[in-house]
């Protein structure tokens, strides 16, 4: 598997295992009295969210469990990672996990741990021989791989009749390509009355290469069947190819295509939800078992005091099949995470882009954090789809977005996508896009009523709010005392004002033991309004101590008034105000940081752009010119307890950060 897509699954596999996983016989926590025992978690990177998702996890059940944890992060640097593990050493840790660089840093790494005589772990990535002494944990692609397959023939007998089998070959100077093809034909020797000779079509690992070869192998093998992919990232792909086809059907569907994969990703858990079930089979890596097997190994090796343990641990896997969904989707590492997003919230994918698709992408302007977040996030999606791009800036002038609009029609471009300079001009876009039979997508935006076709995406503010207020209800129970909370309610004749104080007191009148009657203060969404009211407010009500602002541009004004008052404290200090907003702007960003905001609804513009583009290219796909859908983003809350995964998934955070 690709270097990416390996430590990818590396690190999810912590963040629901070691945290959600029962503590199973071998990993006991330290007694009062015991030894401390100080372990080294030495990993490679956490550039994505996925990168992220154990790092909170790991830490806090380390330490939970009685043991002191130092991590190190090398930056994918493998001669970074050898001076941090060195340095680990000179600490005198008692273990070393590591998700190494690649398998010629791992000896190096095992070398300095055995000659320091400290046990040593190496996760998922084995080193490059067996030189030097650890404990190993890796998955048998091939078993994996057949297991997925076999199930996929077992429903092709079914059918009675024989099957034209294609697999998507992995990058073959990669073992773990060379496992999953050797599982591949395992099963397709193994029946010779079932199958034909398979199509076998190569990848690299990489999408591009993939599209390429599939869309050839399709067109020369139209009576394709029964598709392996060896990794589970090519779906898309794969669907980008037997859809204009009519060949991507659901099961159960007449012309359904049989399919499968391996790796375990969020991607494959969704293509096999019922209901909407086109994946019969993927081949799992069971990264929880991995993960407990090689800590209680780590574990026991400290506590017998063998310093130079040496073990191959074999992962087996599991296939998550139509079969067992009911009993094992979740001990899938990819169906946690796209539960975690909300299941059909999870994010979509976009396959790559056929060579001159075209988008018109307008825009009102660039004036504010929030439109800037907007455009980032929707240029950032197209670029990194491969689509041609032709952009247009208003400058907030309806009647100039309208023959801007006019003119993208007559560059004959494949889909129009729009941040409306307003809901009535919106109406008059989406009546000459319809008219020109080109489909349109409105973005956050909706338009003044329903007439016309389009695709418009718009954040969900009840669930969002409640989603952030829900967290903070959560920190407030821990007091253990009734709290007195305030709202700052934004402009009621705005329906996102409405939303988000409905979602506030969602939660307020779910919880009564734990809430007094809320303060109300009005802002009609102006700073000045916000603060008169909100001084009088905590002069009258000097024990307030839970603030919900309806939007985040607010902060500055609570801390104008909060700061004098001495309850302007961070997280922690027995004088902190418990606070959450909602946006996910840059402000609120800084402030999480600082940990004096607990939480911030975000209005997740990236899912929102991706999935308006993926409705979009849909259309365009199957031929249809006047698409007509509304998209909700459900958004999240980006708390103190997930910041360390999700911060970068907040465009405000994007922004701070400067990415």
């Amino acid at each position: 598997m690709k270097h990416l897509y390996r430590v990818i699954s590396v690190l999810l596999v912590f963040t629901f295992l070691l945290a959600a996983c029962a503590p199973k016989t071998a990993v006991p926590a330290a007694d009062a009295g015991e030894k401390k025992y100080t372990i080294c978690f030495a990993f490679q990177d956490l550039e994505t969210e996925f990168w992220m998702a154990g790092h909170k996890a790991i830490t806090e059940t380390l330490k939970a469990k009685g043991y002191d944890v130092v991590e190190v992060n090398s930056g994918s640097d493998a001669n970074k990672q050898l001076e941090q593990v060195k340095n680990c050493i000179a600490q005198k840790v008692d273990g070393i996990m590591v998700i190494p660089v690649d398998g010629s840093i791992a000896l190096k790494l095992i070398a300095e741990a055995n000659k320091a005589e400290i046990p040593i772990g190496i996760f998922n990535r084995p080193p490059q021989n067996e030189d030097g002494k650890s404990i190993v944990v890796v998955a048998d692609n091939e078993s994996v791989a057949k297991q997925a397959v076999q199930y996929m023939a077992d429903e092709a007998k079914k059918l009675g009749r024989k099957m034209k089998p294609l697999i998507m070959v992995g990058d073959l100077g990669d073992p773990n390509a060379v496992g999953r093809q050797k599982g591949f034909y395992d099963v397709i020797n193994a029946n010779p009355d079932l199958f034909e000779k398979p199509v076998e079509v190569a990848t690299k690992w990489d999408a591009s290469v993939a599209l390429a070869g599939l869309q050839a192998a399709m067109t020369a093998n139209p009576d394709i069947d029964f598709i392996f992919t060896s990794s589970d990232f090519l779906y898309p792909t794969i669907q980008s190819v037997l859809e204009p086809m009519g060949k991507w059907k659901k099961i159960g569907e007449e012309g359904h295509v049989m399919m499968g994969g391996l790796d375990g990703d969020k991607t494959a858990c969704s293509l096999m939800q019922p209901g909407n079930a086109y994946v019969d089979s993927t081949g799992v890596q069971d990264l929880y078992y991995e993960a407990d097997t090689l800590l209680a190994a780590i574990v026991k090796a400290v506590e017998s005091g063998d310093k130079s343990p040496d073990q191959w641990l074999n992962d087996p896997g599991f296939a998550l099949t139509q079969g067992n969904m009911s009993t094992k989707e979740m001990d899938m590492w990819g169906c946690k995470l796209f539960h975690e997003a909300g299941g059909a919230a999870a994010q979509p994918t976009v396959a790559p882009a056929k060579a001159g698709t075209k988008i018109g992408f307008a825009f009102q302007d660039l004036e504010t954090e929030f439109w800037m977040a907007g455009h980032k996030a929707i240029t950032e999606t197209l670029t990194a789809k491969g689509y041609e791009v032709i952009e247009v800036n208003s400058g907030s002038d309806a009647n100039k977005q309208l023959e801007q609009v006019k003119n993208l029609i007559a560059q004959k471009v494949d889909g129009i996508m729009v941040i409306p300079v307003d809901g009535s001009i919106a109406l008059k876009l989406i009546a000459e896009a319809n008219k020109a039979g080109i489909p349109i997508g409105i973005f956050n935006r909706p338009p003044q009523n329903e007439d016309g076709n389009a695709l418009t995406v718009v954040a969900n503010n009840e669930k969002i709010a409640q989603a952030a207020v829900q967290y903070m209800a959560d920190e407030a129970k821990k007091l253990g005392r009734k709290m007195k909370p305030l709202i700052l309610v934004g402009d009621l004749g705005d329906p996102n004002a409405i939303g988000r104080q409905k979602g506030f007191y969602d939660v307020i009148n779910a919880n009564p033991d734990l809430f007094e009657k809320p303060v109300e203060v009005a802002t009609r969404w102006d700073a000045s309004v916000a603060l008169a009211g909100l001084q009088a407010a905590m002069t009258a009500n000097p024990d307030i101590d839970f603030i919900f602002t309806s939007s985040d541009f607010l902060y500055p004004t609570i801390q104008s008034v909060l700061e004098p008052m001495g309850k302007w404290v961070p997280v922690g200090d027995p004088k902190h105000v418990i606070m959450g907003g909602l946006d996910g702007d840059k402000t609120a960003c800084g402030l999480m940081k600082t940990k004096f905001v607990d939480a911030t609804g975000v209005q997740d513009l990236y899912f929102e752009a991706d999935a308006l583009l993926t409705a979009i290219m849909t259309a365009v796909q199957k031929g249809d010119k006047q698409p007509d859908a509304w998209i909700d983003d459900p958004g999240f809350a980006l708390t103190q307890g997930n910041i360390a995964e999700r911060e970068n998934d907040m465009w405000g955070c994007k922004l701070f950060n400067g990415k």
